[in-house]
C-alpha cells in the first residue's frame, strides 16, 4: 500500500439524492393525474408501468407518490417539498443509469408543474471497497491512533465539514473498518451544494469529481471501475 495513497476496489455501492424545491409544490400532489402521466411517459424506458406508482400519505409533510424500479433496486418518491431517488445497488446498474434515471425524473416532474424549481441537491454516495496491498488496521493508523490504555481496538475516522453558510458546497466523509472484514473499508460520502451552481445536467459528473477529489486528499484513491 502506498504511503501517498491507498487503492481502493469498490464492490458494492448505493446512492441516495435528495433534489429540494425552491418552494413547495403542492399542486404537484393535489392534481397527481399529471405526474403520473408524466413519470409512466419518463421512466417507461426503466420499466415503470401505472403498476409501479403509488400515492402514499398519512399527513401532508409525509405525501408522495412513489415510483419503484424493483428489477433496478431504485425507489423514487415526489414530495411536496423534494424528490427522492435511492440506488441500492449503483454497483449493478452503473453511474451512467443512475444519471440517466435521475435526469428522466426531473424532466417528469418539471413536466407535470412547471413552477417547479430545484434549489438544491444532497447526495449519500455509500460503498463498501477492498483495499488493495494493505488492511484496514494500517489505514485508520495514518488518521488516528487510539490511546494505549484502550488496548488493542479498531478505529473509524469521520471528516466533517465546518458550518457553512446558506447554499455553500459541503462534504463529509466516513470511513471505517467493514465488521470482520479488516481487508475492506467502509466509505461513506455525504454532500449538498446550491442547484444554482450545478445544473442538473451536469449533477453526474460533479458528485463524481467532489467524491474523488476529497478522497484524493485523504489519501485514498478509487479504482477504476469505482463509481463515476
Amino acid at each position: 500500500m502506498s504511503v501517498e495513497h491507498a487503492l481502493l476496489k469498490p464492490i458494492r455501492s448505493e446512492l441516495h439524492y435528495r433534489g429540494v424545491y425552491g418552494d413547495n409544490a403542492f399542486e404537484l400532489l393535489g392534481a397527481p393525474v399529471p405526474l403520473y402521466r408524466s413519470l409512466v411517459t419518463h421512466l417507461g424506458p426503466f420499466g415503470v408501468t401505472l403498476q409501479n406508482l403509488k400515492f402514499e400519505s398519512s399527513g401532508l409533510a409525509d405525501s408522495h407518490v412513489s415510483c419503484g424500479l424493483p428489477e433496478l433496486n431504485v425507489g423514487i418518491r415526489v414530495r411536496v417539498d423534494r424528490v427522492e431517488i435511492d440506488f441500492w445497488r449503483l454497483h449493478e446498474i452503473g453511474a451512467d443509469s443512475a444519471d440517466r434515471i435521475v435526469l428522466a425524473t426531473w424532466t417528469a416532474v418539471r413536466e407535470a408543474s412547471d413552477s417547479v424549481g430545484i434549489a438544491s441537491h444532497f447526495v449519500d454516495l455509500i460503498m463498501i471497497a477492498e483495499i488493495l496491498g494493505g488492511n484496514c488496521s494500517a489505514l485508520m493508523n495514518r488518521y488516528v491512533m487510539p490511546p494505549e490504555q484502550l488496548g488493542v481496538v479498531d478505529t473509524g475516522v469521520a471528516f466533517y465539514s465546518r458550518p457553512v453558510e446558506k447554499d455553500q458546497q459541503w462534504v463529509d466523509v466516513v470511513l471505517d473498518r467493514v465488521f470482520g472484514q479488516d481487508s475492506q473499508l467502509f466509505v461513506k460520502v455525504t454532500m449538498g451544494f446550491s442547484a444554482a451552481e450545478v445544473a442538473i445536467d451536469a449533477l453526474a459528473l460533479h458528485v463524481g469529481t467532489i467524491t474523488n477529489t476529497t478522497l484524493d486528499r485523504v489519501g485514498l484513491q478509487l479504482g477504476t471501475d469505482g463509481p463515476k
